[in-house]
């Protein structure tokens, strides 16, 4: 089988056509080209604090072949850096137009793979639009240290689409399409390392466009896999895991939940956080994956017997796309300090569009059905855009990441001891006991025992010294005498010195003023 779109649009129309996406694309991070670097998350680590490397330079480039940023093996990332900083300095603005410009680019690639795919170009604009401006989009939009997202995808899908074009021609197009795609595959993967599902993806589209899985086809598919095979021992040695994530049964618990949560945050964005808490597992919460994965196997082999074709069993494989583009992301790979993210649905629901997409495409041949779905893809795609024009504002300081993650139910204790330090050190602190009791009161998932209880202490030891400081020496008492009962030598925090602290936290449990 070889789709192919219902409805032409001649030359001038398509640059239209694609002008309009990219243009209502971009409403909703507009307002993001204004943000500051966000020097308390991570942007200080990738650009603000990291000056003497971004500057063009052999010795510089070569730096960032050998040395992962951030855990991360992505050199080119870093070198997109380096345009910026060559042309802007530090002054943000270059650096959000820079984020903004690749994700401009990835949807017009997959607006592409949707008409190649056998969309309309109606159909094909909705979807694309609902992906665009889809609130978990604006982490790695507005994020400037979310680069990587952005460039990634953009070569991801780019790459994609011509591997799939280069198929369809003959001589030295497809060869000229086939090696753009190669270099395109390779920039992915320098960008990204996630981008190592690209072959797979690969093979399944084509095989879903009708291709033959035979020898010719794996042979052309040799030197994507072979470029995948460079980088993930290069990603795997740029990781810093502890230990403790490394338990297969609980990563392949964490990825069986993570599949359907995002699939519904996809469907419904709602309750979004740029950082969010470990998974906690509960008895409904197992159910109803549970009664997921049953329904989804029952729809699946529905599909698979319905011979007439109705239901086109054959786009099963792009829902396989999205299982193996999110499996980097999924948790069967250790991702360290969080279990799931808005940045990881990217490439993976550019899949769930596309396959939203092939299936509705029979229902856009008839005409009263396709108004009705125009109507409410418009719909769906404005309340979309007005949730990411506000949710974008949580990337607008470090303080509104914060304060964004810690209204989220349940509040990550991440966000929690990072606000803690930050009210602590402003000066303003009386916001320290209503974010201890946040910490207290929640309810623990997955996160290790000794990192809660270390974040416990550290906020003991911050209200300690608030009130010490303030002169509330009863108040202080209190916690210092809670603080000589936990294990001091294992908390106390390694930039003290442990023989000093702990005679402080002596004098002030004995009630002696400052």
């Amino acid at each position: 089988m070889t789709p192919g779109p219902s409805v032409k649009l001649n030359s001038r129309d398509k640059i239209l056509h694609l002008a309009a996406l990219l243009a209502l694309s971009s409403v909703p991070f507009l307002h993001s080209l204004s943000f500051p670097l966000l020097d308390g998350w991570d942007d200080h680590i990738y650009v603000s604090g990291n000056i003497s490397r971004l500057s063009f330079s052999f010795d510089n480039i070569l730096h960032w072949f050998r040395t992962p940023c951030e855990g991360c093996f992505l050199p080119l990332t870093m070198m997109s850096y380096m345009l910026d900083h060559s042309i802007w300095g530090l002054a943000p603005f270059g650096y959000h137009l820079q984020n903004l410009l690749w994700h401009l680019l990835a949807v017009a690639a997959l607006h592409q793979l949707m008409i190649l795919s056998g969309c309309s170009p109606r159909l094909a604009f909705l979807c694309s639009l609902v992906f665009a401006v889809h609130p978990q989009r604006a982490e790695s939009v507005v994020w400037v240290s979310e680069r990587k997202d952005v460039l990634c995808a953009a070569f991801y899908l780019w790459s994609l689409l011509l591997f799939l074009r280069s198929g369809r021609e003959e001589g030295g197009g497809a060869a000229l399409l086939f090696t753009a795609s190669l270099a395109l595959a390779i920039s992915a993967l320098l960008s990204k390392a996630m981008a190592v599902s690209l072959p797979l993806a690969m093979l399944l589209i084509s095989v879903r466009d009708g291709a033959r899985p035979d020898r010719k086809m794996f042979l052309r598919l040799a030197p994507f896999f072979a470029a995948a095979l460079v980088v993930i021992p290069l990603a795997i040695a740029s990781q810093d895991i502890p230990q403790a994530h490394l338990s297969l049964p609980r990563r392949t618990a964490v990825a069986l939940l993570n599949i359907p949560w995002y699939i519904l945050k996809t469907l419904l964005p709602f309750n979004l956080s740029p950082i969010y808490p470990r998974i906690i597992p509960s008895t409904g919460k197992i159910a109803m994956t549970a009664i997921f994965y049953a329904a989804a196997i029952f729809a699946a082999l529905r599909m698979w017997k319905d011979r007439s074709g109705r239901l086109h069993p054959h786009n099963l494989l792009i829902v396989l796309c999205f299982i193996v583009s999110l499996a980097p992301v999924s948790g069967i790979v250790p991702l360290g300090a969080i279990d799931y993210a808005d940045r990881y649905s990217y490439i993976p629901s550019a899949f769930l569009l596309l396959f939203a997409a092939t299936m509705l495409e029979r229902f856009f041949k008839e005409k009263r059905a396709a108004r009705c779905l125009t109507a409410a893809f418009s719909a769906y795609a404005a309340v979309l855009a007005a949730t990411t024009y506000f949710h974008a504002f949580s990337w607008s300081s470090y303080r509104a990441v914060l304060e964004s993650a810690i209204s989220h139910e349940p509040p990550p204790y991440m966000a929690l001891g990072a606000l803690a330090d930050l009210e602590f050190f402003s000066g303003d602190r009386s916001r320290l006991p209503l974010i201890s009791e946040k910490a207290i009161s929640r309810e623990k998932g997955w996160e290790s025992d000794t990192g809660v209880r270390r974040l416990l202490f550290k906020l003991d030891i911050l209200q300690m010294r608030a009130l010490h400081e303030a002169g509330n020496t009863d108040g202080a008492a209190k916690f210092a005498k809670r603080l000589k009962e936990s294990d001091l030598h294992e908390f106390i925090p390694v930039e003290h010195d442990r023989q000093a602290f702990e005679k402080l936290i002596d004098e002030i449990a004995a009630g002696s003023k400052m």
